[in-house]
């Protein structure tokens, strides 16, 4: 994930690292986990949520739903460069103006 952009633009990584640990793994995170990045999200400690797209699951969707019911910002990123664009600087470069547009709501 363009975790090097991220951390440029400012952002602190607040991630619940069992959260991101099982979701990386394929595995169902603990309910402690689950609950603690829930918890990210209702007591708004976070104005963005970045996800993995390439890694959806239950519990992800949960979250990026609970996001957007706490008007917290959503993107969606990729840790391969999608087929789509050109090259790296159309990827990264849609990947800013996602940001600015989610910032934005």
């Amino acid at each position: 994930v363009p975790q090097y952009l991220i951390n440029y633009l400012g952002f602190n990584n607040l991630s619940v690292p069992g959260f991101a640990t099982s979701i990386e793994n394929g595995v169902e995170p603990s309910p402690s986990d689950f609950v603690a990045a829930s918890n990210l999200i209702t007591s708004k400690k976070i104005k963005i949520l970045f996800y993995n797209e390439q890694t959806i699951t239950k519990f992800t969707d949960q979250l990026i739903t609970l996001a957007k019911k706490y008007d917290v910002a959503v993107v969606g990123v990729t840790e391969i460069e999608p087929a789509t664009y050109s090259g790296f600087s159309q990827w990264n470069l849609a990947l800013l103006n996602n940001i600015e547009s989610a910032l934005k709501k």
